[in-house]
């Protein structure tokens, strides 16, 4: 039996558009691409999250095998089931070192804000200075410990369990090594009968005791410690409402005439698509063959033109006619000769009828030219046969088979559309409702061939999808929120919300209009690795004093494991920051 799933090894330089093309072309619904490590693809998540969403449009099941971890942990956070061919593993290392929260901290109060006409670069050198401790490194003056808030009193420091030693008693066993033993590693001596080798046996013994001990130390100084910094700052927030014009013909954010202008992006795609449905109705039909044939213009240098219904007629008397009007360009005279030229055309029986089903004719004539010169100069060839003809009953689309069949391709050209434009979208892209189009540029419905009872339609759709980038709007709107806040240090993004009302789309244009309304949420800007860096190798009361100088602070945990070390390591990964 044919296996229903398809691996697929894919090389280092592979892309997306290469991998997109894979998923549509293999048939099997399941597929397994095997990454090597240190593919291209895998050196960003927005492509695994473009090839999650192109497997969900076509309803494909998608497995990442790779001995890359990186690409595995990257594949799996995005939604796909991963696999180590080597370990037969799925890799599950990616965790959050913040715990998350459904209510605000205790205590959390909106601050009142005050607004500054200061703009974004006039921050005082006052502030600067309070808020240096992140950015360089302070020598804050030392603090009487009894002066510390209650958040950060002893209780807020926290240790590990620890366990009594265990004592052990003598094995009651006899040794291995009599204490009378004097060479060897215990073998009886033949001349005595005496055990030898203690001293060397005790030697080592003593020794790998030794070594053993100094490993214990060492896990318990460098392994076991480790502390964990949890600090809760205050949120200083700021609703914010803008008219904002969204349009493709700009490079940069701005505001202008009182609205904020970001530049977007119309994606486009287009596509057609031929399928074949059931006829459900019958009739009486009369239908004329067609075919092409070259029409040859061996008679004069001029260009001759020929009206719609011209007839060319075989030597056995059928006739077939022009169905539109052409124009024969005029032959090439070359050192005195005709050199003909030649024009393709579509012709149609005179008549309906099997009778004009014919094969490859080698030459008709054209009857309206007979008596005349032109009537051996030009001719007609067809290459291929004359097909369609037929008079009796036959299968034909009724109107509700045309409407059912339009219905069911549009929505497969819609998909399909979609799947392509979603290979192009990235993660920090926003689609608003009513800021996509849908059209059938072409349809043809041709109906069932003699004896078929099917029917073809033929259609043409494009796809168009404004969109812009939410992180430019962000940006844009932190600058002007900051040129208001005042809090006398420097601050970073918490988290932004925005919502989007009455949106309205030109096409011809390129433009989106749209209100965006919401609220920024400040806190302090802190540095997280300068401030590792003043922890290391402090005790319990001087990180207290360090963490007391923070701006902005609400509360604050610290916990240093285990309870006997007493101060922080001095390995940066021994030591961790959380900040809500």
């Amino acid at each position: 039996m044919k296996s229903s799933k398809q691996k697929i090894f894919l090389d280092q330089q592979v892309d997306i558009t290469t991998i997109a093309k894979h998923l549509s072309r293999v048939p099997e619904k399941e597929i397994i691409f095997n990454f090597p490590r240190g593919a291209r693809f895998a050196s960003s998540l927005d492509n695994f999250r473009a090839l999650k969403k192109r497997a969900d449009s076509l309803g494909k099941k998608v497995l990442i095998e790779s001995i890359d971890e990186r690409a595995l942990e990257m594949a799996s956070s995005t939604g796909f089931d991963t696999l180590n061919p080597i370990f037969q593993t799925d890799p599950k290392t990616v965790r959050d070192i913040i715990p998350k929260t459904t209510s605000k901290p205790e205590g959390f109060r909106t601050l009142p804000v005050r607004l500054s006409s200061r703009t974004s670069s006039s921050v005082s050198s006052e502030s600067q200075e309070k808020a240096s401790f992140w950015r360089k490194k302070a020598s804050p003056a030392p603090l009487p410990t009894n002066r510390l808030p209650s958040f950060l009193s002893d209780d807020a420091v926290t240790d590990s369990e620890s366990s009594a030693p265990v004592v052990s008693k003598k094995p009651s066993k006899p040794l291995l090594f009599p204490k009378n033993a004097d060479s060897g590693f215990g073998i009886p001596s033949k001349k005595t009968g005496r055990f030898r080798g203690g001293k060397f046996a005790m030697s080592f013994f003593l020794l790998g005791g030794l070594i053993f001990l100094g490993v214990g130390v060492w896990v318990l100084v460098a392994v076991l410690p480790k502390a964990t910094v949890k600090l809760v700052f205050k949120e200083y927030l700021m609703p914010f409402q803008y008219q904002l014009r969204v349009d493709t013909g700009v490079s940069t954010s701005s505001i202008q005439e009182g609205a904020l202008v970001l530049p977007g992006e119309l994606l486009k795609a287009s596509k057609n698509l031929q399928m074949s449905f059931p006829a459900n109705g019958t009739d009486k039909v009369e239908v004329k063959a067609k075919g092409r044939l070259t029409i040859y213009n061996a008679f004069s240098s001029e260009a001759q033109a020929l009206v719609e219904r011209t007839r060319f007629e075989t030597s056995d008397g059928r006739v077939f006619r022009l169905i539109e009007g052409v124009t024969v360009p005029g032959a090439k005279i070359v050192d005195g000769k005709i050199e003909p030229s030649t024009l393709e055309v579509s012709v149609q029986a005179d008549q309906a009828g099997v009778e004009y089903n014919i094969p490859a004719v080698p030459k008709f004539t054209i009857p309206g030219f007979k008596g005349t010169p032109r009537f051996e100069g030009f001719y007609g060839v067809s290459k291929e046969p004359m097909t369609g003809g037929f008079v009796g009953v036959q299968a034909v689309a009724t109107d509700e088979d045309v409407v059912a069949a339009k219905k069911s391709l549009r929505e497969t050209l819609l998909s399909s559309l979609k799947g392509e434009l979603g290979i192009l979208m990235k993660e920090n892209y926003d689609v608003l409702e009513g800021s996509t189009a849908f059209d059938v540029v072409k349809e043809e419905v041709e109906q069932p061939a003699p004896l078929e009872k099917t029917f073809k339609l033929y259609m043409e759709a494009r796809f168009r999808q404004f969109v812009f980038d939410r992180t430019s709007l962000e940006d844009a709107i932190t600058k002007d929120a900051i040129r208001e806040l005042d809090a006398g240090f420097l601050l970073a993004v918490k988290k932004i919300s925005v919502q989007y009302f009455d949106p309205l789309l030109d096409f011809s244009k390129e433009q989106l209009q749209v209100r965006a309304e919401g609220e920024i949420a400040f806190r302090a800007d802190i540095n997280v690795g300068d401030l590792k860096k003043e922890f290391f190798g402090k005790d319990a009361e001087s990180a207290k004093k360090i963490i007391f100088q923070l701006p902005g602070l609400e509360r604050a945990n610290l916990s240093l494991k285990p309870f006997w070390v007493g101060r922080f390591p001095k390995n940066e990964k021994k030591v961790e920051i959380e900040i809500e």
